[in-house]
């Protein structure tokens, strides 16, 4: 049984695009479709008839936004968050890089903690938000089903 999992956090281009676009489909998406649908519903005839005013907007503020956050995930800033997270059944604990104090956290200072085919997405609850990335292909399947279990198992709020 797997008592703890360490894994170092060290932020690239391909993790900043990946987090982007995951927080772009999971939060900005629908509020683009809103939008387009409530401009359709201000000027309907746009581009004929409401179904394809909508679907026009819809299809232009997505492209735009994707555009957005594509090119800004480029432009990659000074590592904002370098270090070795520790996660265990009882809590995380954070090795900052830079040589800083390590720092016990429980398991509500994630936020969320989502699963896809490829990631566990880990969204922290501080500000600014932070997105952390753990790539299931790195892990054996024993570390996958102990995280599985931690995640599952953490208070919720």
């Amino acid at each position: 049984m797997i008592t703890q999992l360490t894994r170092s956090f060290r932020p690239t281009p391909h993790d900043q695009r990946v987090a982007k676009l995951y927080n772009f489909r999971r939060r900005s998406l629908w509020r683009y479709l809103l939008a387009a649908l409530l401009l359709s519903a201000a000027r309907p005839g746009l581009l004929g008839s409401f179904a394809l005013t909508w679907l026009g907007l819809s299809a232009g503020l997505v492209l735009l936004g994707l555009a957005v956050v594509l090119l800004s995930s480029y432009r990659m800033g000074p590592a904002s968050f370098a270090a070795e997270v520790t996660f265990r059944a009882e809590g995380i604990e954070v090795r900052p890089a830079d040589g800083a104090p390590a720092q016990a956290h429980d398991w509500r200072w994630l936020r969320r903690a989502d699963e896809s085919g490829r990631y566990f997405f880990l969204t922290v609850r501080d500000l600014p938000r932070l997105i952390l990335l753990l790539d299931k292909h790195r892990l054996a399947p024993e570390e996958i089903t102990a995280f599985r279990a931690w995640v599952a198992a953490r208070p919720a709020g």
